[in-house]
């Protein structure tokens, strides 16, 4: 029997960075590992700037996403104030030099506009395992979830967590067992009706060490896999796209509030 955590995660509107390029920010469609990985980082209450734990903390733990469904897009745009050209130490420098501009009377440059990509009412069904030598365990991820050191939010901070993550652990035979104890809210369900559909689209980490159980469609790479958090690099990451065949075993999930 294997160990596996289960969470849900729903909001009303989310952002999964993708790559960026120049001014737009578009969203992934459904979570990316860093994103997962930043939210438990928070909830452990590690800074940005410990690299280390970052990095430990990805390679303790393993992905796989169940799509209850998959949202709508939004695109927003923002204009972006700039400070008088110079050279800046930091950001408080230049917040600083824009506020003695404002007090002289002098106009803020507002000229540079970006393009904000947001996924409305999206609900996911989010499942992690350890990997071989874990640093960070199933049970200490549990806890911290439950009792979150940082704020927790849906990728961007404008994108509060709609509903309990409910963090709940159990033992199955395989991924596949574990992905279909999963099954949405009652409270969102009977508010949004998800889970009419006998398919459910799912993503998952390849992980030799594992038995899957489950039949991949197709193989992709995502840029998702965290190299050093202070410099933002991203390595690249193996996932499988498959479908799950509703049971009557997701009838009586786990994850009903």
């Amino acid at each position: 029997m294997q160990e596996f955590l289960s969470m849900d995660i729903y909001g009303s509107i989310q952002s999964w960075g993708d790559i960026a390029v120049g001014s737009s920010r578009s969203s992934y469609t459904y979570p990316s590992k860093s994103a997962i990985m930043g939210l438990i980082a928070a909830a452990f209450g590690i800074s940005r700037d410990e690299t280390k734990l970052h990095q430990e903390l990805e390679q303790s733990l393993k992905l796989a996403i169940k799509i209850f469904n998959s949202g709508t897009f939004i695109r927003d745009f923002h204009t972006v104030q700039s400070p008088p050209k110079g050279n800046y130490a930091s950001r408080q420098q230049e917040f600083a030099a824009m506020k003695v501009e404002q007090e002289k009377g002098k106009p803020i440059d507002t000229s540079p506009l970006s393009e904000r990509e947001y996924l409305c009412d999206a609900y996911f069904g989010i499942c992690l395992w350890e990997s071989k030598k874990p640093t960070f365990t199933l049970k200490q991820v549990q806890e911290a979830l439950l009792k979150p050191v940082f704020t927790l939010y849906l990728g961007r901070k404008s994108c509060p967590i709609g509903l309990p993550l409910n963090p709940t652990l159990g033992s199955f035979t395989n991924l596949k067992s574990a992905l279909e104890s999963i099954s949405p809210s009652s409270l969102i369900d009977s508010l949004l009706g998800y889970t009419n559909n006998s398919k459910t689209l799912i993503y998952w980490e390849k992980d030799t060490e594992i038995s899957s159980g489950l039949d991949a469609q197709f193989e992709l790479t995502r840029y998702d896999r965290l190299l050093n958090r202070n410099r933002w690099q991203f390595g690249n990451r193996v996932e499988f796209q498959g479908y799950l065949e509703s049971t009557n075993e997701g009838e009586n999930s786990q994850n009903v509030l």
